[in-house]
């Protein structure tokens, strides 16, 4: 389906395949409403939003709403009913748990092995929007099912100390209860699951996109998805029955899995590199390490915290291990705020600095794109996070009379940066690599820690979160963070809306305007050209918008409306005279210049 998508869309195969990382880490957002409204309810409702969003994802005109119809809302779905699903069997198991936990895995591992060559045979019957249509019919049918989901008569309820709170502060809470983590086998598991995440999973679960680069065709690729569900399926029964039995060690089970994962990954890039059966060997051996794995997930968590807090444990621990994939800057700046406010943003900034710029040294020495995933992506966004959120806020508590002028002012060296940047990267990667570039630019941006030195901020201004004070680090982080009661204020929630779809149907087009310009056949100079002059029309255009915004009764919503009208004439202008004319997609990148 990965195929059809991309030649349809005609976007990069990482970001068609990014929709799929989003589901584990919605179901920390389901636990609380499985509590107070009821397993079978919730699992009701996630069924038919699963099956509704994959209906709608068959009519996606592309990967933007493909990210929200088959990434957040089946996410949000599948988390709904699926992490129900697990909770009702430890529910209702006292003894034979793990036989029970494992009989029903025994189904995924039947869906995986019949799966592709469905999908297969509805793709190439009814087209990959067929495909996905039909398998909304079926996802349907979990709506029935799931209203069987209750809960024993005699099974203690969790959260019942929140019912006094609000609705956001009670969901907030009752899913991020990091107390959990105060359980140290709990904890141990977590990270130890987190590294399988990065480090193995992140690997194997690309087998047939392997398969397929390694030259093989694509019945060959669907056959080592069977062959793995195969394996996972008959390993999956005798785990079941040995982690059934009395006083056997379950962490042991896990940890076998764990380290079949890492012989599945030798073996795919010794073997797997040149013969087929090598990727074979590694298709079967990582069947049987997810079998060894995830077959007790539940078990153990049970095992660790007890069964009251199942459903807080199952909703977090997801969270851990997924949003290691989801990792990046935007996502850094919400934790960094209250770091800021606690030791002062001085402080963070430089170590933020000091990081972004170590990291972006390491990613020079990556030896693969996991490792560059968590040096470039995750560390650098805390460091980016860290910096450049400080910087914005520091402006803000300096001036009170000319907030506007400061602002653009210190926005044109990031416009300056934007209109030589291109051109520069482009001659540190001719002259020594790319990983030599990398290692230049952590070099120049060491220069930030000095300067981050002087964030202080002013003396007469009042700290934030003092109410805090009192409790733990973990609790006054996320109160911190989440601090939804912002939301009350109505121009900042519609700001905040606009924002959203700005980003969605605007920046997330224009941003691949370069990349544009290259599939229509120019050459990379034309494209780094193209963000040039989109630096220049944004360099100077916010010069003049700096000078208007700091004048008195200027409405700035104005402004930023004026900005959304333009991004919209953009994308309109990249998708009618870019498609055809070079000139067409200088023009889009101007007005792209002028919205930001």
């Amino acid at each position: 389906m990965d195929e059809r998508a991309n030649s349809l869309f005609e976007d990069e195969k990482p970001e068609e395949s990014q929709p799929e990382d989003l589901h584990e880490v919605h179901g920390i957002f389901v636990s609380y409403p499985i509590d107070k409204w009821g397993g079978h309810r919730v699992a009701f409702f996630g069924s038919l939003l699963a099956s509704l969003s994959l209906a709608l994802s068959s009519q996606a005109p592309n990967v933007t709403v493909l990210y929200i119809t088959q990434g957040i809302l089946t996410g949000i779905g599948l988390a709904a009913s699926v992490m129900q699903g697990a909770i009702i069997i430890q529910q209702y198991f006292s003894v034979n748990r793990a036989l029970a936990e494992g009989i029903s895995l025994m189904g995924y591992s039947f869906g995986n092995l019949i799966g592709p060559h469905l999908i297969r045979f509805l793709i190439a019957e009814y087209t990959w929007r067929g495909a996905l249509l039909i398998s909304s019919a079926i996802i349907l049918h979990r709506v029935p099912i799931a209203m069987t989901f209750w809960p024993p008569q005699n099974c203690k309820k969790e959260h019942t100390e929140l019912k006094k709170s609000s609705l956001c502060t009670s969901m907030v809470r009752g899913a991020f209860d990091f107390s959990l983590f105060r359980n140290v086998p709990f904890t141990l598991f977590c990270i130890a699951s987190i590294l399988q995440k990065i480090f193995l999973t992140s690997l194997t679960q690309h087998i047939p996109s392997f398969a397929v680069k390694q030259g093989h065709s694509l019945s060959e690729a669907a056959s080592l998805s069977s062959i793995q569900a195969f394996t996972n399926m008959t390993c999956r029964l005798l785990v079941t029955i040995i982690a059934n039995l009395r006083r056997v060690n379950r962490v042991a089970i896990f940890s076998f899995g764990m380290l079949l994962g890492a012989v599945a990954v030798t073996v795919l890039l010794t073997a797997g590199v040149e013969l087929y059966w090598g990727i074979v060997a590694g298709a079967a051996i990582t069947g049987l390490h997810i079998a060894c794995t995830n077959t007790v997930v539940s078990v153990l968590l049970v095992d660790f915290v007890g069964l009251e807090s199942i459903s807080r444990s199952i909703a977090l621990y997801n969270f851990s291990i997924g949003f290691p994939e989801l990792f990046a800057t935007p996502l850094c700046g919400i934790f960094i705020s209250y770091p800021i406010a606690k030791w002062g943003g001085h402080r963070v900034a430089s170590l933020g600095s000091l990081l972004i710029s170590l990291s972006v040294a390491l990613s020079s020495q990556a030896p693969n794109v996991t490792v560059l995933y968590i040096t470039q992506g995750i560390l650098s966004g805390v460091g980016s996070a860290a910096s450049l959120l400080q910087s914005a806020i520091i402006l803000q508590q300096y001036f009170s009379v000319n907030r506007a002028l400061a602002e653009g002012i210190s926005l044109l060296g990031y416009s300056f940066g934007n209109l030589i940047g291109p051109h520069l990267i482009r001659f540190l990667i001719a002259e020594y690599t790319w990983r030599g570039a990398l290692l230049v630019t952590g070099g120049i941006l060491l220069h930030a820690v000095p300067l981050a030195m002087t964030f202080w901020p002013p003396q007469n201004f009042k700290k934030e979160h003092t109410e805090l004070k009192k409790s733990s680090l973990c609790t006054s982080v996320v109160r911190g963070a989440f601090d939804f009661s912002l939301f009350r204020n109505v121009p900042f929630t519609l700001f905040c809306i606009a924002s959203i779809l700005q980003k969605i149907f605007l920046t997330s087009l224009t941003q691949h305007i370069p990349n544009f310009a290259v599939e229509q056949g120019h050459s990379l100079s034309e494209a780094a050209s193209l963000s040039s002059i989109q630096a220049f029309t944004s360099m100077t255009f916010r010069l003049l918008v700096t000078i208007i915004a700091n004048l008195r009764g200027v409405n700035r919503v104005a402004i930023f409306s004026f900005g959304m009208l333009l991004g919209a004439v953009a994308v309109t202008v990249l998708l009618t005279a870019g498609v055809e004319l070079y000139w067409g997609i200088v023009a889009g990148a101007a007005i792209t210049g002028l919205h930001m």
